[in-house]
């Protein structure tokens, strides 16, 4: 007898930690992304989120690397997540009163 299928909530964490797990693992770390790492999860996993700039890609870097020792560990990969997350949410939701304001 099998179980309740996941719910697309269970299917989306599972993807964020086989997507952080898959990244992570190309170096000799595999429990954190290192810049080159995390930079090549964006552009393949979020390219619409991919900073124009060296100046601002590196900002982008740094705000993920809240601890600063050039390693991106689980929890600051998925709290950048829910902050982009938070971010496309609140840009989507304003377009969307936009177009009902109409």
């Amino acid at each position: 007898m099998s179980g309740p299928a996941r719910t697309d909530l269970e299917k989306c964490m599972e993807l964020l930690i086989k997507t952080f797990h898959e990244h992570a693992g190309t170096d000799s770390n595999s429990s954190t992304l290192s810049r080159d790492e995390l930079t090549n999860l964006v552009k393949t996993q979020l390219p619409r989120f991919v900073p124009k700039d060296k100046e601002c890609e590196q900002k982008f870097l740094d705000f993920v690397d809240c601890s600063g020792d050039g390693e991106v560990d689980f929890l600051e990969y998925v709290t950048a997540l829910a902050c982009l997350t938070a971010l496309y949410h609140g840009a989507f939701t304003k377009c969307g009163q936009k177009r009902s304001s109409k």
